[in-house]
């Protein structure tokens, strides 16, 4: 946390979460969506490394709940959760 934010992205933390991130787009590919959603969560609940890709994370946790899984109802309660 006290590092500064343009040396951040060079952290094992930060090489950790884009690989899940990687990791959730291959799990898409291959129909596992409960387990993107997973990753998706895990993802959106840290809020050290990559910031910039929660609104990107979002809108797949979003999709992959209301159109793949079909829990629309899951969305909403996430939309107030994680904003």
């Amino acid at each position: 946390m006290t590092l500064p934010l343009h040396l951040r992205p060079f952290t094992p933390g930060a090489i950790h979460v884009r690989l899940l991130t990687h990791g959730v787009e291959i799990l898409q590919f291959v129909k596992k969506y409960e387990d993107a959603v997973t990753q998706l969560r895990q993802l959106l609940d840290q809020s050290i490394y990559h910031r910039d890709y929660r609104g990107r994370w979002y809108d797949r946790l979003a999709l992959n709940l209301d159109y793949h899984l079909k829990r629309p109802l899951e969305v909403i309660f996430r939309t107030v959760l994680y904003f």
